[in-house]
């Protein structure tokens, strides 16, 4: 008889949402610089709509699969009610956090974040100017009706608004004009600041859209779609076509969270359903304001309520001949972001102009919009080396960006292969090959994080400059094998 062994580890999507709990804890402490704990707000909201874009249809398939008598994978019991308990109790904690510490907190500060109140006589005037002045521009109500041909965007905000006229229901969706204006509004006073929603703005200027209605309701919400990019070897096509096309698909694909805040009435939310094919997504009643991770972009600086700034340590700087010499006598290694990332920069623009370089090898996973690396290879090709890069296609939500620069490289004489279907290559590893009289020099680069001049002032990462005959030898194969996709003797 086969014996049940119980298992000790931990679903992954529930740990995944344990995780981003540890993200609000920090929100929560007192003792971290309140600008900071907002940052951490806007942190866990921006990971919570990544969670539901891309984790939660597949726990709603599975969830559709547990139900079906023909299913022979075991799936942990209860698992979408699980993690939807998870979310909830961290949404509680969310908005209390928000309320009763944060908002005060600033308010001490002679901050006021205006949230859920009506706004202040002594900014009236000055907002609704804003209003009419920059805002009204990008409005674009729609009425909702059987026949209604309308497709939220994904994350993006609206308003349901429900009006009487002449006594005739009637129901609009409106948009929050959030991708072309700045979430929040900042008016100076004297004495203190007030922060106002550029939701509230358009709220409580309703009266001037509609101006022959009266305005019996007003609902947020926002739908968050299936961001999971479905690639197959049987496609037709390269890697990089398949995935152009996927991404035009990305931003209609089928809705995984409805969030809407509470009361909207019973037969509008039907009609609603109908019209956004919401059969398969989460109604999930909310607060009154989504898509917090805009929280990153709250328009206060002071340095008395932020980290205190620490001056970056550029560890090469006392290297005054070539960083190669350098590596050759010892390994280096950098720790950003309290080390400079322009060591790894230097690296590689050394290396584009060093006449004894002959071959550049690196893989790029995430990289900069404006990328300092990828313009150092460029270079390093037009001088007449050769430059190999593999570039990982399937980086969620760089795609775009990688496949931009893939075709600039290509343009430009640099060697471009893409990660199969069937593999992702999260490795981050340089290698740069020279020719000194008759003998090969190799010096390579190893790291936690992506070769990323942007992220690496924030994200805890180390890289690795050495020459290494025995690791250099391991990353050589590597690279041999992504060129030819036969595993090295």
């Amino acid at each position: 008889m086969e014996q049940k062994v119980e298992t000790s580890l931990f679903n992954r999507d529930l740990s995944w949402l344990k995780f981003n709990e540890r993200i609000l804890m920090e929100a929560e402490r007192e003792t971290v610089p309140l600008l900071e704990r907002i940052k951490f707000l806007s942190i866990f909201s921006s990971n919570l709509d990544e969670f539901y874009r891309v984790r939660m249809p597949v726990l709603l398939a599975l969830e559709k699969l547990s139900n079906r008598d023909d299913n022979d994978i075991q799936i942990e019991a209860d698992l979408l009610n699980k993690a939807n308990a998870f979310i909830s109790d961290q949404q509680q904690r969310y908005g209390k956090v928000l309320k009763e510490s944060i908002i005060p907190q600033l308010q001490v500060n002679n901050i006021n974040l205006v949230y859920g109140n009506l706004f202040p006589e002594e900014i009236k005037k000055q907002v609704t100017r804003y209003f009419l002045s920059q805002v009204l521009a990008f409005l674009q109500p729609v009425f909702v009706t059987a026949d209604t041909d309308f497709f939220p965007s994904n994350n993006e905000l609206y308003f349901l608004i429900t009006l009487s006229k002449q006594g005739e229901e009637q129901s609009v969706i409106l948009n929050i004009p959030s991708n072309e204006l700045a979430r929040f509004y900042k008016v100076d006073l004297a004495n203190k600041i007030f922060i106002v929603f550029l939701d509230d703005i358009v709220r409580f200027h309703l009266d001037l859209i509609f101006k022959d209605s009266e305005i019996t309701g007003c609902f947020s919400f926002k739908i968050t779609r299936d961001a999971e990019i479905d690639l197959k070897d049987e496609y037709s096509g390269s890697l990089s076509d398949q995935l152009e096309v996927q991404l035009q698909k990305r931003d209609s694909g089928l809705a995984t969270r409805f969030l809407h805040q509470p009361g909207i009435p019973k037969n509008v939310l039907v009609l609603l359903k109908k019209i956004f094919n919401l059969k398969k997504a989460n109604m999930v009643e909310g607060g009154q304001y989504h898509n917090l991770k805009d929280f990153m972009g709250f328009p206060v600086s002071n340095a008395k309520l932020s980290n205190q700034t620490w001056p970056k340590i550029c560890n090469t700087d006392v290297v005054n001949g070539s960083l190669t010499d350098a590596i050759v006598k010892n390994d280096i290694i950098i720790h950003t972001p309290y080390q400079s990332y322009d060591s790894v920069l230097r690296f590689f623009n050394e290396a584009a102009i060093d006449p004894d370089v002959k071959e550049i090898y690196l893989t790029i996973y995430r990289v900069a919009s404006d990328s300092k690396i990828i313009n150092a290879l460029i270079s390093a090709a037009k001088n007449g080396k050769k430059v190999f890069v593999l570039v990982e296609l399937k980086a969620r939500f760089d795609e775009a960006n990688n496949i931009k620069w893939a075709k600039k490289m290509k343009a430009q004489g640099v060697e471009i292969v893409y990660s199969v279907t069937a593999l992702k290559v999260h490795a981050k590893v340089a290698l740069v090959k020279r020719k000194i009289g008759n003998r090969m020099l190799y010096t390579g680069l190893l790291a936690t994080g992506n070769f990323n001049e942007s992220t690496a002032a924030f994200y805890t990462d180390h890289i690795l400059m050495t020459a290494n005959k025995a690791i250099l030898r391991e990353i050589e194969l590597l690279f041999i094998f992504l060129a030819k996709r036969v595993k090295p003797s």
